[in-house]
């Protein structure tokens, strides 16, 4: 007789995070760069550890752009045009690859969607018309796969790119535009975000529980302001916004990408200020279900006449993918499923056996199955 086996939610079961969101950060002392991976605590904004890291590169640089793989449980960066790949238990097994790190032609972002490798850059054509150009990469090699280029009319204040693995679609925002590109079909969309004509941008978006946010910063009566804005991933149009701690105001600047912190349900946004300030660099945190915010302080960097820190970019393993096997039940426990994946985003019949899956529930949350059949 042959036996059928549930394996949930591969490379999650069995394994917990204590540490689950990181910056990278880079250290000048006496002209020696060194760079690390700064682990932070998401209740007070303390660093918890620093990890130096290895870059395998001609010169010393930090990587920026950092995201996160639950599936393979790898970091990958860049800088340049080089991809820069790390385990993210702890940070060893170092390979880079690709072009060069101080190529004058760089990538902006990159983005791993569904086992594949996708970095973005845009470049001004003439007037406020800026060509997007999304490269599928060789993910062991960063050689070029595909290329598919568009454009859209805007300002550059502001960037960002996220994914949504079941439904194959990767999200630019660039100024006031949000482009949707589906990485099967290449069909591509672009809607126009409200706001450019009060000096309103939007630099970050996130993909969480098959809700679409953005990050927006406006200047409206000599105040600045900033906002988590849910947005409708098929039509553009703004379903709610928030707005953020009013201290943030004029005295904060958005630094790097947001992320989402799947078992509190909140996205993390980094934020840089004057180093006058008390508190030069915070992370704004704001809970998806209960739409409320908190401000995090994190510790100054040391500027000396010998030695100089930078925080960069931010990155965070807390994965959607990666929650623990009870409290995957307890949330589509009772769910029906509307769709299911393979990998390769072909749709398959869900008794498909001894491959991973991507299954589609019909209040629009996904999780990550393996059936085994012997």
């Amino acid at each position: 007789m042959k036996k059928l086996y549930c394996v949930g939610l591969i490379l999650i079961t069995i394994m917990t995070y204590g540490q689950k969101l990181f910056i990278t950060k880079s250290v000048t002392e006496n002209a020696t760069v060194s760079s690390y991976f700064s682990g932070i605590n998401t209740t007070d904004g303390s660093i918890i550890n620093n990890t130096q890291i290895n870059t395998n590169a001609s010169v010393t640089v930090t990587p920026v752009g950092a995201i996160y793989d639950s599936q393979s449980n790898t970091i990958y960066a860049f800088k340049g045009n080089r991809i820069f790949k790390y385990n993210a238990d702890n940070f060893s097994e170092a390979t880079s690859f690709g072009g060069a790190v101080n190529s004058l032609d760089p990538y902006e972002q990159i983005v791993f969607i569904n086992n594949r490798l996708f970095a973005m850059k845009s470049d001004n054509t003439g007037s406020m018309n800026y060509q997007i150009t999304l490269y599928e990469l060789d993910k062991n090699d960063g050689s070029i796969l595909d290329t598919h280029t568009w454009t859209v009319w805007c300002d550059t204040n502001g960037w960002g790119i996220t994914f949504s693995a079941a439904t194959h679609e990767i999200f630019i925002v660039l100024g006031d535009n949000l482009s949707k590109y589906n990485i099967v079909t290449q069909e591509l969309n672009v809607f126009n975000l409200p706001g450019m004509d009060l000096n309103t941008h939007y630099p970050g978006i996130v993909f969480a529980q098959n809700r679409l946010f953005v990050r927006k910063k406006d200047f409206l009566n000599g105040q600045s302001n900033n906002y988590i804005v849910e947005i409708n991933k098929d039509t553009g149009a703004v379903i709610a916004s928030h707005s953020l701690n009013p201290l943030i105001g004029n005295n904060y600047y958005p630094a790097s990408q947001i992320v989402f912190l799947a078992q509190t349900k909140e996205i993390a946004c980094l934020y840089y200020g004057h180093p006058a300030l008390a508190n030069e660099n915070i992370i704004a945190k704001y809970n998806i279900d209960t739409q409320t915010d908190t401000v995090l302080n994190l510790p100054s960097e040391i500027v000396t006449t010998t030695i100089a820190e930078n925080y960069s970019s931010m990155v965070s393993v807390d994965s959607e993918d990666r929650l623990g096997v009870n409290e995957f039940q307890k949330n589509q426990e009772n769910l029906k499923i509307k769709s299911v994946y393979n990998m390769l985003g072909q749709q398959v019949p869900l008794e498909t056996y001894n491959q991973i899956l991507i299954i589609e529930f019909e209040n629009g949350q996904t999780g990550k199955r393996m059936y085994y059949k012997n």
